[in-house]
């Protein structure tokens, strides 16, 4: 959940595309068809955006380690830095699979490497003459007191350091165990409540927020908008199921398709 004192705001060229759980090696079954189309989504970008913002679970795990990375996600990895290398603007905000993309705030591989700009969650983005607050989406909620405190101590330092002892191998399987725990228990399906608690949320901040535009979310895995007596709510749904995302561009922000999968509504 953003903090009460935001981040100053970040400025995007436009247009900008904006897209959040991919959760990249979640299935081994079904990882090759959905990395094959987040590559060719990111070759759309890079012949028609200026920026492109994920707002977390790009991975399903990402630890950072000083010289180890996931081999399973180069291609994926390399096209990114390609995006950078051709002038496309990075950003990324860390969901809660993958938060852990830096070490005691220094800038991490994706930083050095690939040219991605980590932001905070809670960031204003200013783009396409829009202001727009980016939150993964995750801990929002008035119910959500539990794993708001377990976010606490999975973000404390000391925790990180103490599981970076954990060999590279062993911890992705640590994480990939977890995931599907968090999965099973939660049906596998959209949260209804998480869906109206992000909803609220959004609607408390822009009327508390004048300056803003629009709230843009994840983490609920569905696409899903409303718009307020001020300003609008966007959630960008996933790449596991619709493979939806967001476009800034010329004073707008749509929401939009590419390739959905099987499944998709």
């Amino acid at each position: 959940m953003p903090a009460s004192d935001p981040p100053p705001p970040v400025t995007a060229p436009s247009p900008a595309f904006l897209f959040s759980d991919a959760h990249l090696g979640s299935d081994r079954q079904a990882e090759a068809e959905r990395r094959a189309r987040l590559l060719r989504f990111l070759d759309h970008v890079r012949g028609s955006g200026r920026s492109l913002v994920c707002l977390g679970d790009l991975f399903d795990f990402w630890f950072e380690y000083d010289s180890a990375i996931p081999a399973r996600h180069f291609e994926v990895l390399r096209r990114l830095q390609d995006l950078s290398r051709a002038g496309v603007r990075l950003f990324f905000i860390g969901g809660n699979h993958d938060f852990w993309v830096r070490r005691g705030g220094r800038p991490g591989f994706l930083e050095r490497e690939i040219g991605v700009r980590v932001l905070g969650d809670g960031t204003v983005l200013e783009t396409a003459g829009l202001r727009l607050l980016l939150v993964h989406g995750d801990g929002i909620g008035p119910r959500d007191l539990g794993y708001r405190a377990l976010k606490v101590v999975l973000r404390n330092r000391v925790a990180i350091e103490s599981f970076r002892w954990i060999h590279p191998d062993l911890a992705v399987r640590i994480g990939a165990l977890t995931s599907r725990l968090s999965r099973r228990r939660e049906g596998g399906a959209p949260s209804p409540r998480t869906r109206l608690a992000l909803r609220a949320f959004a609607r408390q901040t822009l009327r508390a927020r004048p300056d803003l535009d629009a709230v843009v979310a994840g983490h609920l895995h569905l696409p899903d908008e409303e718009t307020f007596e001020r300003g609008r709510y966007l959630n960008l749904g996933d790449w596991i199921v619709h493979a939806s995302y967001a476009v800034a561009r010329d004073g707008a922000l749509t929401l939009e398709r590419f390739e959905p999968g099987p499944g998709a509504t």
